[in-house]
């Protein structure tokens, strides 16, 4: 371990009394994306598991000789406790009333898209799930992933395709309660019979119950997975011109850019 040590001060002594002192920077620079938007880097640390076993390499003089293989779901990041804690808050604060101009928004579109597709109840049914995917969206998703956007953007914790599927995904979570009911509803309603819209909607998803899929999506989500951050590294290295892929331990600042030690 010493010897690594001191090959790796010697390299930066020499580093600083060449490199450093010309006008022109040195070329190796870390770098997360480059001038056109692609991704060229990334930082291990935030995959906490994948992190530790890094730097045993290094501790342990890398005795191993190898890093681990990286597979798909076994390095992934989520999102970080107090991030947590702020969306939980936020999730308890969705009001009873949201929820009650919701069911009767809802219970009024299906009405009126049976009135208008009475003679295809298939495209009833279809219309009135798109109806309810918006609302559901504009009503309940967007106002609280938008409120966390800037957080997970600041926090190095993913990109705007994170947010993306966010949105897509719980979208289609508390979608999908209605699958089943919105055809009874239509029938029942396109058959005159005395049926209760709105009280019908309630008995299948409460308040409470958009509350806690809310709370459970944000618990489990993985915001990024190693695998596929590697994967895009290669696929960016194909394209680009002279490009290879290191892996670098430390780094050092000078002149408001980041350079690896070794």
């Amino acid at each position: 371990m010493r010897n690594f040590i001191t090959k790796v001060a010697e390299y930066f002594m020499a580093f600083l009394e060449t490199d450093f002192h010309k006008r022109r920077l040195p070329k190796r620079s870390i770098k997360i994306r480059n001038s056109e938007n692609l991704q060229v880097g990334l930082n291990t640390e935030k995959y906490e598991k994948f992190y530790k076993k890094a730097w045993g390499l290094v501790q342990n003089g890398f005795d191993e000789k190898k890093l681990p293989i990286i597979e798909k779901g076994v390095y992934q990041k989520q999102l970080p406790d107090n991030l947590l804690d702020l969306i939980n808050r936020k999730v308890k604060k969705v009001s009873s009333d949201n929820y009650d101009i919701f069911v009767k928004e809802i219970g009024e579109k299906i009405k009126d898209t049976s009135d208008v597709y009475a003679n295809n109840p298939t495209k009833a049914y279809k219309v009135s799930m798109e109806e309810i995917s918006k609302n559901v969206k504009d009503r309940f998703v967007l106002p609280l992933v938008n409120s966390i956007e800037h957080s997970i953007d600041s926090s190095d914790l993913g990109d705007k395709g994170v947010i993306f599927i966010m949105e897509e995904e719980l979208t289609d979570i508390l979608s999908n309660n209605f699958n089943d009911v919105v055809p009874e509803i239509v029938n029942s309603y396109l058959s005159e019979e005395n049926i209760e819209i709105e009280k019908y909607l309630r008995k299948v998803v409460e308040s409470k119950d958009i509350k806690d899929k809310l709370s459970k999506f944000f618990e489990n989500i993985a915001i990024s997975d190693l695998y596929n951050e590697i994967s895009e590294l290669k696929r960016n290295k194909d394209i680009l011109d002279k490009h290879e892929l290191y892996f670098y331990f430390g780094d050092i600042n000078f002149r408001n850019n980041k350079y690896p030690i070794f």
